[in-house]
């Protein structure tokens, strides 16, 4: 078996979400998927689930220092159901920032800022906290 599966839905209350996973996405977009590159393969689901993850507005990542928390807050998020399999460098990075106050990747900090989505200070975050 492997695993095949979008990577979307509706926003959810994580306390009153009902776990069952849509079938409308399996139907219309993974089976034909799967009858196009997967020849004699059955693309009846074997079992089905639901999850939830956090999904950024423009669905990369932030890996970043909060804004004006002078490096004492740092924040991985957003990682809309595939960090894990990033986790290794996600924490390679983060617990260098935290330990050495500098990026081993400059040329990623910008691509995961948290400034992207215009937050630009600590409290700035606080009172805006829908943008993310």
């Amino acid at each position: 078996m492997i695993k095949c599966a979008l990577h979307n839905g509706k926003p959810i209350d994580p306390d009153k979400r009902d776990y069952e996973p849509g079938s409308e996405g399996l139907k219309y977009e993974v089976s034909p998927f799967l009858q196009k590159y997967f020849k004699g393969v059955s693309v009846e689901p074997v079992m089905t689930e639901s999850c939830i993850y956090t999904w950024t507005p423009d669905s990369d990542f932030v890996i970043d220092e909060i804004p004006g928390s002078r490096g004492t807050l740092l924040v991985g998020c957003g990682f809309s159901g595939h960090g894990f399999k990033l986790a290794p460098i996600v924490g390679k990075i983060l617990s260098e920032v935290a330990l050495n106050k500098k990026h081993p990747f400059p040329r990623a900090k910008k691509f995961f800022s948290i400034e992207r989505f215009g937050i630009r200070s600590h409290g700035e975050m606080i009172k805006n906290k829908s943008k993310l």
